[in-house]
C-alpha cells in the first residue's frame, strides 16, 4: 500500500466528518442515553457536568462511514469485532460503573473468543499457542488499561493514541495490511481530541479508551517487531504511571483506589488548565519519535530494543523521582 494515496486522505477526512456530525446529532437528540460525568477523587480540576461515553460514536462512526461513503478501504472482520465489542464492554461500563475483576473477565473472554475464530491477531504466532497466546492476552489488557488509566485530562488519550498509531505508520507503512483502516481510525480520534482540547467538552468515556487500547494492540500486532520501539514512544506518561504506582506499592496503597497522584494529574492541578500539559507531552512524545526515528531504533534487533527502552525508563526514572516525595508514609 502506498500511504500517501488520495483515497487515504478522503478517508481520514470523511472518517472525522462523520464523527462531528454524529457526535452533534447524538448530543442534540439522545442526550439521555449517555451517563453524567461529575467530578470525582482522582479529576485533577472541577467541572460541571459533562456528557461522558462519547467513545460508543468511534466506531459507529468507522463503519458508517466506510459502508455507506467510503467503499476503498479493506476492512478485516476479527479487526473490527474485537473492536466493537470492547468498545461495548466499555460503554456498559460508562453506564454501570463494573468493577476492574468484571471488566478484565469481560475483555479476557472476548479476546479469547475472537483468537478462537481468527487466530491471525496473536502476537509471534511462531512460537507455541500457549506462549504466544500469553503474551497476547498481556499486552491487550496493558493497551487497553493503559489508555484507560490516562483517560480523563482533557485530549492526554487520544492526542497519545494518535500520535502513537501516526508514528508506528510512518515507521513503515508497509507492515500494515490494513492501513487504510488505521488512517482512518486517526481521522475519527484526531477530530475528537481537537474538539474535545479546544472546542465543546464531554469525555469520551470507558467506551472510548476501550476503544483505543483495542486499536492501539492490533497496530502493534501488524508491527510485533516494534515490540520495545512502541512502549518507547508511549513515554513519558508510562514512565509516569510505572514510577507512581511503584510508589504507590512502597508506600502501602490500596492500588484499586482513584487517585490524582500522576505527574500529568499534578501538573493539571498546577496550571489549572489541561491544554499546556496535554502539549507538553505530545511535544516529549516528539522528540522521543525524532530519537527512535534518526538513530533507527525501529531497524534494531529486540535485543537492542530492550537496552534503549531500559536507557529511556531509567532516564524517565530519575525524571518522575521527585514525585515520591508527594507521598506520605502514613496510610
Amino acid at each position: 500500500m502506498i500511504i500517501d494515496n488520495h483515497n487515504f486522505f478522503e478517508g481520514f477526512f470523511i472518517n472525522g466528518l462523520t464523527f462531528v456530525i454524529l457526535t452533534f446529532i447524538f448530543l442534540k437528540y439522545f442526550k439521555s442515553i449517555f451517563p453524567i460525568s461529575t467530578p470525582s477523587t482522582r479529576s485533577a480540576l472541577s467541572h460541571e457536568p459533562i456528557p461522558r461515553g462519547i467513545g460508543i460514536v468511534f466506531p459507529i462512526s468507522f463503519i458508517l462511514s466506510n459502508f455507506t461513503f467510503y467503499h476503498s478501504t479493506e476492512i478485516n472482520i476479527s479487526y473490527l469485532s474485537l473492536i466493537l465489542c470492547c468498545t461495548a464492554i466499555g460503554f456498559f461500563d460508562d453506564l454501570r460503573n463494573i468493577n476492574y475483576i468484571k471488566k478484565l473477565i469481560s475483555l479476557t473472554f472476548v479476546f479469547t473468543l475472537i483468537i478462537f475464530i481468527e487466530p491471525e491477531i496473536l502476537l509471534f504466532k511462531n512460537l507455541n499457542f500457549i506462549t504466544s497466546f500469553t503474551i497476547s492476552i498481556f499486552f491487550f489488557i496493558f493497551y487497553v488499561l493503559f489508555f484507560n488509566q490516562i483517560d480523563g485530562i482533557n485530549g492526554l488519550s487520544s492526542g497519545t493514541f494518535c500520535f502513537f498509531l501516526a508514528s508506528l505508520i510512518f515507521l513503515n507503512p508497509f507492515e500494515f495490511s490494513y492501513l487504510g483502516m488505521f488512517i482512518n481510525i486517526i481521522g475519527i480520534v484526531f477530530l475528537y481530541f481537537i474538539l474535545n482540547l479546544f472546542f465543546t467538552k464531554f469525555f469520551q468515556g470507558d467506551s472510548g479508551a476501550y476503544f483505543l487500547g483495542s486499536v492501539a494492540y492490533l497496530a502493534f500486532q501488524e508491527n510485533e517487531k516494534f515490540l520495545f520501539v512502541s512502549l518507547i514512544l508511549l513515554f513519558p506518561i508510562l514512565g509516569d504511571i510505572i514510577w507512581t504506582t511503584l510508589m504507590r506499592i512502597y508506600f502501602g496503597y490500596n492500588l484499586s483506589q482513584p487517585h490524582k497522584e500522576h505527574l500529568y494529574q499534578k501538573s493539571v492541578t498546577y496550571f489549572k488548565i489541561h491544554l499546556p500539559v496535554t502539549i507538553c507531552h505530545i511535544i516529549l512524545q516528539s522528540l522521543l519519535f525524532l530519537i527512535i526515528y534518526f538513530l533507527k531504533l525501529h531497524k534494531h534487533d529486540y535485543v537492542n530494543q530492550i537496552v534503549y527502552l531500559m536507557i529511556f525508563g531509567g532516564f524517565i526514572s530519575l525524571f518522575y523521582l521527585y514525585t515520591s516525595y508527594s507521598f506520605n508514609k502514613v496510610k
